[in-house]
Protein backbone atom coordinates (compact mmCIF):
# COMPACT_ATOMS: atom_id res chain seq x y z
CA UNK A 1 0.00 0.00 0.00
CA UNK A 2 1.45 3.61 -0.93
CA UNK A 3 0.37 6.65 1.27
CA UNK A 4 -1.33 9.38 -0.39
CA UNK A 5 -1.92 12.68 0.10
CA UNK A 6 -5.70 13.06 0.74
CA UNK A 7 -4.91 17.08 2.01
CA UNK A 8 -2.71 19.77 2.67
CA UNK A 9 -2.49 22.92 3.78
CA UNK A 10 0.13 25.26 4.67
CA UNK A 11 -1.37 28.43 5.64
CA UNK A 12 -0.01 30.70 2.31
CA UNK A 13 -3.47 31.73 1.77
CA UNK A 14 -7.30 30.71 2.86
CA UNK A 15 -8.34 29.46 -0.08
CA UNK A 16 -10.17 26.36 2.16
CA UNK A 17 -12.09 29.25 3.75
CA UNK A 18 -10.70 28.65 6.97
CA UNK A 19 -12.89 30.68 9.94
CA UNK A 20 -11.49 34.28 10.47
CA UNK A 21 -13.28 36.50 12.81
CA UNK A 22 -12.06 38.33 16.39
CA UNK A 23 -13.95 39.54 19.30
CA UNK A 24 -13.68 39.54 22.73
CA UNK A 25 -13.47 35.73 23.34
CA UNK A 26 -11.17 34.54 20.73
CA UNK A 27 -9.17 35.70 17.00
CA UNK A 28 -8.62 33.64 14.33
CA UNK A 29 -6.70 34.49 10.93
CA UNK A 30 -4.94 33.21 8.49
CA UNK A 31 -1.43 35.27 8.86
CA UNK A 32 1.98 35.06 8.12
CA UNK A 33 1.92 31.56 6.40
CA UNK A 34 -0.11 29.79 9.97
CA UNK A 35 -3.21 29.54 11.46
CA UNK A 36 -3.82 31.70 14.67
CA UNK A 37 -5.98 31.29 17.30
CA UNK A 38 -5.72 33.08 20.04
CA UNK A 39 -8.23 32.07 23.01
CA UNK A 40 -8.98 35.50 25.02
CA UNK A 41 -10.99 33.89 27.50
CA UNK A 42 -9.01 32.69 31.38
CA UNK A 43 -11.46 29.85 31.80
CA UNK A 44 -10.67 26.21 32.64
CA UNK A 45 -14.03 24.85 30.47
CA UNK A 46 -13.41 27.32 27.90
CA UNK A 47 -12.17 26.16 24.12
CA UNK A 48 -11.41 27.46 21.28
CA UNK A 49 -11.97 25.21 18.02
CA UNK A 50 -11.87 25.43 14.27
CA UNK A 51 -12.46 22.98 11.64
CA UNK A 52 -12.74 21.99 7.81
CA UNK A 53 -14.28 18.88 5.91
CA UNK A 54 -11.37 16.47 4.70
CA UNK A 55 -12.70 13.08 3.11
CA UNK A 56 -11.27 10.89 5.72
CA UNK A 57 -13.77 7.45 5.86
CA UNK A 58 -13.68 5.13 9.08
CA UNK A 59 -12.27 2.16 6.67
CA UNK A 60 -9.05 3.67 5.64
CA UNK A 61 -5.88 3.80 7.40
CA UNK A 62 -4.82 7.05 7.48
CA UNK A 63 -2.37 9.97 9.17
CA UNK A 64 -3.55 13.67 10.36
CA UNK A 65 0.01 15.66 11.24
CA UNK A 66 0.26 19.11 11.99
CA UNK A 67 2.63 21.55 13.41
CA UNK A 68 2.39 23.59 16.39
CA UNK A 69 3.90 26.64 17.77
CA UNK A 70 2.86 28.04 20.93
CA UNK A 71 2.89 32.10 20.86
CA UNK A 72 2.12 32.77 24.57
CA UNK A 73 -0.57 31.69 27.00
CA UNK A 74 -1.15 29.74 30.21
CA UNK A 75 1.18 26.53 30.23
CA UNK A 76 -1.08 24.21 31.51
CA UNK A 77 -3.92 23.66 29.22
CA UNK A 78 -4.21 21.68 26.44
CA UNK A 79 -3.71 22.99 22.27
CA UNK A 80 -3.74 20.76 19.32
CA UNK A 81 -5.19 18.65 16.48
CA UNK A 82 -9.21 17.95 16.50
CA UNK A 83 -10.68 15.39 14.05
CA UNK A 84 -14.03 13.25 13.53
CA UNK A 85 -15.79 16.15 14.29
CA UNK A 86 -19.59 16.31 13.59
CA UNK A 87 -20.52 19.50 15.52
CA UNK A 88 -19.57 20.97 18.77
CA UNK A 89 -21.06 17.93 20.88
CA UNK A 90 -19.21 15.02 19.23
CA UNK A 91 -15.63 14.78 18.23
CA UNK A 92 -11.61 13.80 19.36
CA UNK A 93 -8.77 15.89 19.52
CA UNK A 94 -5.30 15.22 20.55
CA UNK A 95 -3.35 17.86 22.35
CA UNK A 96 0.06 18.95 24.39
CA UNK A 97 0.13 21.66 27.13
CA UNK A 98 2.65 24.08 27.48
CA UNK A 99 4.69 22.29 30.64
CA UNK A 100 5.01 18.99 28.33
CA UNK A 101 1.75 16.66 28.59
CA UNK A 102 -0.60 15.33 26.41
CA UNK A 103 -4.15 13.42 26.32
CA UNK A 104 -6.43 12.40 23.51
CA UNK A 105 -9.69 12.93 24.63
CA UNK A 106 -13.54 11.87 22.76
CA UNK A 107 -16.37 14.45 23.50
CA UNK A 108 -19.52 12.57 22.71
CA UNK A 109 -22.95 13.90 23.68
CA UNK A 110 -21.28 16.70 25.62
CA UNK A 111 -19.32 14.52 27.79
CA UNK A 112 -15.57 13.99 27.45
CA UNK A 113 -13.69 10.56 28.05
CA UNK A 114 -9.92 10.01 28.02
CA UNK A 115 -9.31 7.76 25.43
CA UNK A 116 -5.23 8.39 26.99
CA UNK A 117 -5.16 10.31 29.95
CA UNK A 118 -3.02 13.46 30.29
CA UNK A 119 0.33 12.10 30.44
CA UNK A 120 3.99 13.63 30.80
CA UNK A 121 6.22 12.19 27.75
CA UNK A 122 9.73 12.97 27.63
CA UNK A 123 9.18 14.45 23.81
CA UNK A 124 7.41 17.36 24.10
CA UNK A 125 9.22 20.87 23.25
CA UNK A 126 8.04 23.03 26.56
CA UNK A 127 6.76 26.28 26.86
CA UNK A 128 6.89 28.85 23.93
CA UNK A 129 8.25 26.04 21.67
CA UNK A 130 7.42 24.45 18.25
CA UNK A 131 5.97 20.71 18.34
CA UNK A 132 4.87 18.73 15.61
CA UNK A 133 2.03 16.34 16.72
CA UNK A 134 0.71 13.20 14.31
CA UNK A 135 -1.39 10.26 14.29
CA UNK A 136 -1.95 7.54 12.31
CA UNK A 137 -4.69 5.10 12.18
CA UNK A 138 -3.86 1.91 10.92
CA UNK A 139 -6.27 -1.31 10.73
CA UNK A 140 -8.24 -1.00 14.50
CA UNK A 141 -5.82 1.06 16.31
CA UNK A 142 -5.11 4.34 16.68
CA UNK A 143 -1.08 5.69 17.56
CA UNK A 144 -0.02 9.12 18.57
CA UNK A 145 3.46 10.67 18.14
CA UNK A 146 4.93 14.08 19.38
CA UNK A 147 8.14 15.52 17.24
CA UNK A 148 7.82 11.45 15.77
CA UNK A 149 8.33 9.96 18.95
CA UNK A 150 5.44 7.74 19.85
CA UNK A 151 3.49 8.42 23.07
CA UNK A 152 0.48 6.31 22.84
CA UNK A 153 -1.81 3.91 21.56
CA UNK A 154 -5.74 3.55 21.43
CA UNK A 155 -8.39 1.72 20.02
CA UNK A 156 -9.90 3.38 17.30
CA UNK A 157 -13.22 4.45 17.93
CA UNK A 158 -15.86 5.33 14.64
CA UNK A 159 -15.39 8.83 13.22
CA UNK A 160 -18.35 11.06 14.45
CA UNK A 161 -17.96 13.31 10.93
CA UNK A 162 -15.62 14.38 8.52
CA UNK A 163 -14.04 17.99 10.13
CA UNK A 164 -10.84 18.12 10.96
CA UNK A 165 -8.87 21.11 12.59
CA UNK A 166 -7.44 23.02 15.51
CA UNK A 167 -8.43 23.25 19.00
CA UNK A 168 -6.96 25.64 22.04
CA UNK A 169 -8.14 25.97 25.72
CA UNK A 170 -8.28 28.69 28.00
CA UNK A 171 -6.00 31.85 27.22
CA UNK A 172 -3.29 30.95 25.01
CA UNK A 173 -2.11 32.40 21.76
CA UNK A 174 -0.88 28.86 19.52
CA UNK A 175 0.07 28.99 15.37
CA UNK A 176 -0.64 26.13 13.53
CA UNK A 177 1.32 25.19 10.37
CA UNK A 178 1.82 21.90 7.77
CA UNK A 179 -1.56 19.74 8.01
CA UNK A 180 -1.35 17.00 6.47
CA UNK A 181 -3.60 13.89 5.64
CA UNK A 182 -2.42 11.05 4.19
CA UNK A 183 -4.42 7.74 3.08
CA UNK A 184 -3.62 4.21 2.69
CA UNK A 185 -4.30 3.67 -1.09
CA UNK A 186 -4.55 0.11 -1.77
Amino acid sequence: MCPTILFEEHFSNNHRQWVESANDARRLAVTDGHYVIESKVKDAGWYTYTTVPVAITQHQNFKIACKTSKIEGVNDFLYGLIWGLKDQDNFYYFAITGDGRFAVIKKQEKQFMSLIPLSLPNSVNKFDAVNTLAMEKEGEQMTFYINDIFVGQAPFEPLFGNRIGFIVYNKQTIAFDDLVVTVQIK
